[in-house]
């Protein structure tokens, strides 16, 4: 069994390190080590996305994360139902975890949208942050082909409590558009625990739908 220890380092080192030990071999099963959920859901989404069946066993503040390879290497579609198991044998009862959808392979041939300020454009401040509620306006009234938002540095403010463009993100999400925020960003302005709409994902992730997308609209 192939083992990674991703324990103290920052994302997006642990996807990384995992999805080379992964793609290495394919045919092995994989051990990997974390010591934080960030962490733990990036890897589970990224083993995911690639065909791998990961399990979890948590002790104490540690994720020890069993990568099964599965049938396919590559992209794989729908989410898959991830249990957590108790600490002991990876073979012992479970809990229902989460559904962890596969984020980095769902985007096909659509466009994504790009925020990586919390305003629109230079020059004022207070204008931009005006531009920016009136885009995502805009937007929430045609969502037609978007199928990603992402927020990076001060974006992640537009996505948090206090915003007062939640209501866009969320009318968004429900004709379903992934709305994503920077998870390195939201702990640098610690709002880690603001967040009211979409998920945290990981620099890895945002490359990879990047380079799928058909089309990407970056402000």
């Amino acid at each position: 069994m192939r083992e990674v220890d991703a324990r103290g380092l920052d994302c997006p080192q642990p996807v990384i390190l995992t999805r080379k030990a992964f793609l290495e071999a394919p045919g092995e099963t994989l051990l990997v080590i974390v010591d934080n959920q960030v962490a733990r859901d990036n890897v589970l989404k990224m083993t995911q996305s690639l065909g791998g069946s990961p399990e979890v066993e948590q002790s104490g503040d540690e994720f020890r994360i069993y990568v099964r390879p599965g049938e396919v290497i590559g992209g794989s579609e729908g989410a898959a139902t991830t249990p957590v198991r108790s600490p002991g044998s990876i073979y012992g009862s479970s809990t229902s975890f989460h559904s962890s959808p596969a984020i980095m392979s769902t985007v096909g041939n659509g466009t994504v949208v790009l925020l990586k300020s919390a305003a629109l454009g230079q020059g004022s401040e207070e204008l931009g942050r005006v531009l920016m509620k009136s885009f995502l306006y805009t937007l929430r009234e045609s969502p037609e082909g978007i199928t990603t938002v992402i927020c990076l540095n001060s974006g992640v403010y537009l996505t948090c409590e206090g915003s007062d463009s939640l209501e866009h993100f969320e009318s968004l999400e429900k004709e379903g558009v992934e709305i994503l925020s920077c998870g390195t960003c939201l702990d640098f302005f610690n709002l880690k625990n603001s967040l009211k709409v979409g998920k945290v994902s990981n620099m890895y992730s945002i490359l990879e739908l990047l380079q799928r997308a058909s089309k990407v609209i970056a402000f």
